[in-house]
C-alpha cells in the first residue's frame, strides 16, 4: 500500500480532471479521479470509504485542481479513514478515504 508521500509524488502535476465519478457500494462510497498533466499523461487516483467530500467550483469548461495532496491521518484515529486529500492551493476538493491506489494510462491503451 502507498504512503501519502507516494501518492503525493505520483499524483503531482496531474491538475485537468477529465472525470470524476463517486458511486455507492455495500461498503460506502468508491471514488474514481481521472486526471491528466500537460503531456496528454492520464492516471486514475481510486480511493475507497470516502467520508467527508467537499467539490467546490467544479465545471464551466476544463476543470483543474492545481495542488492535491494526500495527508495521513491515522494518528487521529478515525473511523475507516487513513488519508485526507486537500488541495491546498484553491480548496477545491477535499475528502477522507480509507485506501487509495493510482491506476496509470499505458501508452496508446485504456486505464
Amino acid at each position: 500500500m502507498l504512503t501519502a508521500e507516494q501518492i503525493t509524488h505520483e499524483i503531482r502535476g496531474f491538475t485537468d480532471v477529465m472525470s470524476l465519478a463517486l458511486e455507492y457500494d455495500s461498503l460506502g462510497y468508491e471514488l474514481r479521479l481521472h486526471l491528466a498533466n500537460q503531456y496528454g499523461e492520464e492516471i486514475t487516483l481510486n480511493c475507497s470509504d470516502v467520508s467527508g467530500f467537499d467539490l467546490k467550483e467544479l465545471g464551466g469548461g476544463l476543470s483543474q485542481i492545481l495542488m492535491l495532496q494526500a495527508f495521513d491521518v491515522r494518528s487521529q484515529q478515525l473511523d475507516r479513514i487513513r488519508f485526507e486529500f486537500r488541495d491546498i492551493e484553491r480548496s477545491t476538493l477535499k475528502f477522507c478515504c480509507k485506501s487509495a491506489e493510482i491506476a496509470r494510462q499505458q501508452q496508446g491503451g485504456h486505464l
